[in-house]
Formats: structure tokens, C-alpha cells, sequence
């Protein structure tokens, strides 16, 4: 704005309103520190959705808001638990983590492990 306060910038907004009020807060376009995980997210998901990348993230917020004031705990722990594993393959998708990182089981199990069907497990098969 060059210089030109905050203040004038108000009131050139409340002037031009009916009646000198305000009908809605000027917004401006603020910074803010984000991941690179969301980033990258975010960015590819904006492409595929035809939205600005600040399009995108203020989407995401719009949704994340909704679901909070539904006040649906169990809705909620899901949405986080999608949003967790998406970051997780994105991670992995682009090189900065391994999948091996999250796996519950160590791959060490795995490879020791022995897989035993009970006799009967495949027995409405064999009919």
C-alpha cells in the first residue's frame, strides 16, 4: 500500500459503504508459513481442480471449518486420519520419505514371518 495506513484504508472502505458501514471487512492477502507437504499437496490438487493454489488451501479450510462445527467426533477423527495418509503417500510419492516408515509391522517381521491357514479355511471352496 506505499505507505498509506491501514487506518485510511478503512475508512475509504466505510465511506463508500451506505450509510458510512462497513457491510463486510476488507480482506487483504496475508503470508503464512505452510509445509511442504501441504504445499505440494495443495499445488497439485489446485491444477486438477482448476483453482489458484490460495483457491485451494482456502477450500480445504472452508471444508476442514464445516466438519469441525459439526461437532461429529467420530466424522472428524476420520477426516483426520484420510488427511494424515494422504500426506503420508504424497511423502512418499515424492521421494522424501520411505514407505518403510509406515508400515506398523517391521519389514524384518514380515520377511520372518510364516503365514498357517487353519485346515477348514478354505473348506466352502473346495464344495
Amino acid at each position: 500500500m506505499g505507505g498509506v495506513s491501514h487506518a485510511f484504508w478503512d475508512t475509504l472502505t466505510a465511506l463508500s459503504c451506505p450509510g458510512g458501514k462497513m457491510l463486510h471487512n476488507a480482506t487483504m492477502a496475508k503470508s503464512i508459513r505452510i509445509s511442504d507437504d501441504l504445499y505440494d499437496m495443495a499445488a497439485t490438487e489446485a491444477v486438477l481442480m482448476h483453482r489458484s493454489l490460495a483457491q485451494q488451501i482456502e477450500h480445504w479450510a472452508a471444508i476442514g471449518q464445516a466438519v469441525e462445527a459439526s461437532g461429529d467426533l467420530p466424522k472428524i477423527r476420520s477426516v483426520v486420519v484420510a488427511h494424515m495418509r494422504a500426506r503420508d503417500h504424497e511423502r512418499v510419492r515424492r521421494g522424501r520419505a520411505s514407505a518403510d516408515q509406515f508400515s506398523f509391522i517391521p519389514k524384518s517381521m514380515v520377511r520372518k514371518a510364516k503365514v498357517v491357514f487353519p485346515k477348514d479355511a478354505f473348506a466352502e471352496y473346495d464344495r
